[in-house]
């Protein structure tokens, strides 16, 4: 009995194969992003390339003024703060956040702090914080919290440094 030989797929072959396949995945993803089912961000950080993102969300308590500091610069280099305000009901981000570690300040409009936050940044991640009249919790994207402690700014790891 003759056993039939074994031909090398030809490398042509090959490479059209490869590029047909990628066509469909970036077709698929573009799809996906655009019916809403991915965020630029999301898929970023699915393949692990996203850039820190922090979102604030003001439920109620007044208008609410955000400051975020970067305290990891180069040496004789003033730390770099950037400001935010958000009405009521409004959601504001800071996006393509660098690696580092930042000092939030949540402020009402007399300038009271109603929070403070030392946030370490590696890498990519996603930080959410919820502002209402009784206080502020925060939620690190793929954490999930064990505990109330762990939601209060107050008390939260996330904001350890």
């Amino acid at each position: 009995m003759d056993t039939p030989s074994k031909k090398p797929i030809p490398k042509p072959l090959i490479a059209l194969a490869a590029i047909v396949l990628l066509f469909g995945a970036a077709t698929g993803v573009k799809w996906l992003k655009k019916r809403g089912y991915v965020s630029t961000h999301g898929f970023q950080t699915l393949i692990g390339r996203a850039p820190a993102e922090v979102s604030v969300l003001n439920l109620g308590g007044g208008r609410l003024k955000l400051t975020g500091t970067l305290l990891d610069g180069t040496e004789g280099e003033k730390p770099k703060t950037a400001g935010m305000d958000t009405e009521v009901g409004e959601q504001r981000s800071f996006v393509g956040l660098r690696p580092g570690t930042y000092q939030l300040k949540f402020m009402d409009v007399l300038a009271n702090e109603r929070g403070s936050c030392l946030l370490k940044v590696e890498g990519g991640g996603s930080f959410d914080f919820i502002a209402s009249e009784s206080g502020i919790i925060v939620i690190r994207d793929g954490q999930r919290p064990e505990t109330l402690a762990e939601l209060d700014i107050k008390t939260s790891s996330v904001c350890s440094g």
